[in-house]
C-alpha cells in the first residue's frame, strides 16, 4: 500500500500524526520506517536514510578488503602503531623463546590485538577530527585527548599482563 497523507492514522497524538506526515514529505514513504520512527524518533533520520540492503556474500568479502586495507594504512602510516608491532614482535620472539603456555599466548595475543585496535580507533578518531575541524577546537583536542587516553590504558594494561607474564619465567632462567 502506498503511503499517502489519507491513509496515515490521524487518530494518534498530534505529535506522532505531524512526524508521519513530516516523514512522508521527505520522501519516506516505507510504512515500515514511519511506523519504527514514530515509536524511536532518534532513528528519524537513519531509518528514512538507509538502503535497503540484502546479505551478499561478495559484499562481506568486500569488507574484508576494506579492513585490510586500513590494517596496511594503520601500519604504514602511523608511527605510534610501528612502535606498539615492535613491542608485539618482541612479546612473540619471546613468547617463542620461553614457551609460553596456551593460557599466556591467550593473553599475549589479546593484549597485542587490544592496543593496535585502540591504536587504530585512536587514528580515526583523529584523522576524521582533522578532516571536520582543520583549526582548533577545544571539543576536538578534547575528543582526541580522550582517544589517546584509552590508547595509553590499553597499552599500560598490556604492559602490566607482559610482566605478569614474562618476569617470571625470565627470573627462572637466571
Amino acid at each position: 500500500m502506498t503511503l499517502t497523507r489519507q491513509n496515515i492514522d490521524s487518530s494518534s497524538s498530534f505529535a506522532n500524526f505531524a512526524l508521519a506526515v513530516g516523514l512522508y514529505e521527505i520522501g519516506c514513504d516505507s510504512e515500515k520506517k514511519i511506523e519504527q520512527a514514530l515509536f524511536f524518533p532518534l532513528t528519524l533520520h537513519y531509518l528514512c536514510n538507509m538502503k535497503e540492503k540484502q546479505f551478499s556474500w561478495r559484499k562481506r568479502a568486500k569488507s574484508f578488503v576494506y579492513a585490510f586495507r586500513g590494517i596496511v594504512m594503520l601500519l604504514r602510516g602511523e608511527h605510534n602503531a610501528w612502535i606498539h608491532s615492535a613491542a608485539a614482535v618482541t612479546a612473540v620472539t619471546l613468547g617463542l623463546w620461553l614457551g609460553l603456555s596456551a593460557l599466556e599466548w591467550v593473553a599475549v595475543a589479546m593484549c597485542i590485538g587490544a592496543v593496535l585496535a585502540a591504536e587504530a580507533f585512536n587514528s580515526a578518531i583523529e584523522a576524521l577530527s582533522d578532516r571536520v575541524s582543520p583549526g582548533y577546537d577545544e571539543a576536538v583536542r578534547r575528543t582526541k585527548d580522550l582517544a589517546a587516553g584509552g590508547v595509553l590504558l590499553t597499552t599500560v594494561a598490556a604492559f602490566v599482563v607482559g610482566l605478569i607474564v614474562f618476569v617470571p619465567k625470565l627470573i627462572d632462567l637466571l
